[in-house]
């Protein structure tokens, strides 16, 4: 419409909403709430004469066409500033909460184009895909605090859950932060390696303060080669605290360039040691029976005792009565073959599945031998035993398997029944082994009480009804015979006047469940171990002494100290002879309890025994921590991944061992 002196008039002001606002703007712009610069849609006023009737146009003043061209500059000087200040208020300003469902200011926010589409569209923008709405929904900018904690989280998550640090250059990764949080920008891997690193350095500082507080610490140590031919050590740590609390620590696995001689693992191990500051805490350093690694820990010479791994020893000595009994070894490497081609073959296994079911059995896989596996050769023959029905239905099936594969693979009646007959004695060996590999229970006293059970009680010999045994029971005797030889020699159960009492030995005598020392073969040789224990008691007693002289004086006991317990022990000055008197009188307890917290309420009552039972119980009877350590390196250089670097390696895999610290320090525990 056209005003009455000829000027189009222009269209009425919209209200002001959020956004930029300039006093000499005067039209609103849709969407943002902002004011553009009125100007004339023509270049001249309309008018009604005659001349415009027939279709002429005066010619504009001077001074009019200055203005028309004015205010054409300032408009594209407007549109200009739009575009920068749209694209930001799009990022500014959050959508209403009724976008979506009104057609109304809150659809129209959206900006620019998208925001006058979506003003005319009506029903059809509301009905959009959820794409195209997530698309549209504004991204509020991340602050650089947020960044952070998320990249920390991304760290730890690599680090807990073993992921490659690659993961942050794949593209499901990317899409998926996108989703989770859109404005964060991924880091690249090499960022994420040094995230990792810096991760590793802070939980590597937890972990020393957690060792200071430490008065004795034992020590585990193993070697391994990884599938990329990279040779490793590890070292772990184990330690009960003030609180009688059983804390075991992974502080380094190492890449060696060196071969694995005993020199070189020795330097290793002293190089480590005065790396934690360990020198003069180190009670013990378990490891296996490796000639390298025995030479090596010999040469440490600021550890007190050189454990070897129970858990191997135990697996020499069924090596040994192995050897004597060649039908099972023979009946063994057949059902290898057996297990095998199960595991290749893929139309065998589901018919093993479907006979299980059909036999009423529960479905089961098939357990392969592996020489450096402790306790699979148990494990495989009672698979395969309980799983014998149907195992040999499948192998008769021609559907499934071949004839030529039934006639290379059937086992016959003897072997099967070799492999029975040795389960009952396989299975001592398998619990006890079991049960000295545990990480959350003493298990150092617990050795040579297991080791007398195996010989006075699973495999104790009956020399009765000698003509009536069977081939299969005749071996399993030998294995018996030979078994219990070699448990005997190699964890020195017999008496030695001359051997020097071991740790086990002494953690036995600490033990509230073992201190009656029944596993020992004289009482000549339980006596030798309580003369050590009290040649301990006295050298702590003295250590005691001279701390209590450099600090403060006892506390002076009470009236009630002195009626009950005499003039002595009221004046806080009770020898460690009566000390020791009377925990030798203590009742043993069940070999169930804990003896940990035995201790933790009998400390105060016993505190020169209490401080050696800290210091002796802690010794793990196996290098199975090592091991552990090994499995989490093995399952971190995958095939696809063997290009780690050592150092690397390293890196997670103490943090994933420590991965305790590394949630605590990430505030997700």
């Amino acid at each position: 419409m056209c005003s009455t002196k000829g000027d189009l008039a222009p269209p009425a002001p919209r209200p002001p909403g959020r956004g930029i606002r300039c006093t000499w703007l005067s039209k609103p712009v849709f969407g943002l709430g902002v004011t553009a610069p009125t100007y004339p849609y023509r270049c001249c006023p309309r008018s009604t004469s005659t001349a415009s009737r027939e279709g002429t146009m005066p010619s504009p003043s001077p001074t009019r066409c200055f203005d028309l061209r004015m205010k054409s500059i300032e408009y594209f000087l407007f549109m200009f500033c739009f575009t920068d200040r749209a694209s930001r208020y799009r990022q500014e300003v959050p959508d209403d909460p009724g976008e979506g469902t009104s057609s109304g200011p809150s659809d129209r926010r959206r900006g620019g184009a998208d925001g006058l589409r979506a003003s005319g569209s009506g029903d059809r923008s509301r009905s959009g895909s959820p794409a195209t709405k997530r698309a549209r929904a504004n991204v509020r900018p991340m602050s650089h605090e947020r960044q952070e904690v998320v990249t920390q989280a991304i760290a730890g998550l690599i680090a807990a859950c073993q992921l490659p640090i690659s993961i942050v250059d794949s593209e499901g990764f990317t899409n998926f932060m996108k989703v989770l949080e859109p404005s964060y920008k991924v880091p690249c891997a090499t960022t994420m390696r040094k995230r990792l690193h810096e991760l590793f350095c802070q939980v590597r500082e937890n972990v020393q303060v957690a060792l200071n507080e430490l008065d004795f610490i034992s020590l585990t140590t193993d070697c391994w080669t990884s599938r990329a031919l990279d040779s490793y050590i590890s070292l772990t740590a184990q330690a009960i605290t003030k609180t009688w609390e059983l804390r075991r620590y992974t502080l380094c696995t190492e890449g060696m360039d060196v071969n694995h001689s005993g020199d070189n693992l020795a330097l290793a191990l002293i190089d480590m040691c005065h790396e934690w500051d360990l020198e003069g805490r180190a009670t013990s350093i378990t490891r296996d029976n490796a000639t390298n690694i025995v030479n090596a820990v010999n040469q440490v010479d600021f550890v007190e005792f050189n454990v070897s791994c129970a858990a191997h020893l135990l697996q020499l000595c069924v090596n040994d009565g192995l050897k004597k009994n060649k039908p099972f070894m023979d009946a063994c490497k057949k059902a290898k073959k057996v297990v095998a081609h199960f595991h290749h073959s893929t139309k065998a296994t589901t018919a093993l599945e479907a006979a299980q079911v059909t036999a009423g059995l529960k479905e089961a896989k098939l357990v392969q031998s592996c020489s450096t596996r402790w306790d699979s050769t148990y494990l495989m023959c009672k698979s395969l035993t309980e799983s014998r029905a149907p195992v040999c239905a499948v192998l008769s099936d021609r559907n499934v398997t071949t004839a030529k594969q039934s006639r290379t693979l059937q086992m016959s009646a003897e072997e099967w029944a070799e492999l029975e007959a040795m389960l009952p004695a396989l299975k001592p060996l398998q619990v006890a082994t079991t049960v000295l590999c545990a990480d959350d229970k003493v298990t150092v006293s617990t050795v040579r009480p297991v080791v007398r059970s195996l010989l006075d009680v699973h495999f104790k010999l009956d020399d009765e009804g000698l003509l009536e045994l069977d081939p299969c029971e005749e071996h399993v005797r030998d294995f018996k015979v030979e078994v219990s030889r070699s448990l005997t020699e190699r964890f020195n159960m017999d008496a030695s006047a001359v051997r020097p009492v071991e740790v086990q030995q002494l953690a036995a005598f600490l033990d509230p469940r073992y201190k009656d020392l029944r596993a020992e073969p004289s009482p000549a040789e339980a006596e030798k171990i309580r003369d050590l224990a009290k040649q301990k008691m006295a050298g702590e007693a003295a250590v005691a002494v001279d701390q209590d002289a450099e600090g403060e004086a006892p506390a002076a006991g009470s009236g009630l100290d002195f009626l009950f317990c005499g003039e002595a022990e009221a004046a806080g000055a009770r020898t460690w002879q009566a000390e020791y008197a009377e925990y030798v009188a203590e009742p043993q307890i069940s070999h169930n309890q804990c003896p940990l917290t035995w201790w933790k309420t009998r400390q105060k009552r016993y505190p020169t025994l209490a401080r050696l039972a800290r210091r002796y119980l802690a010794v793990p009877a196996t290098s199975a921590s090592s091991e552990r350590d090994f499995s989490t390196a093995g399952n971190t250089v995958r095939p696809n991944r063997s290009c780690l670097l050592p150092e690397n390696v390293s890196i997670l895999v103490f943090l994933f061992q420590n991965r305790n610290f590394v949630l605590k320090l990430l505030g997700m525990t």
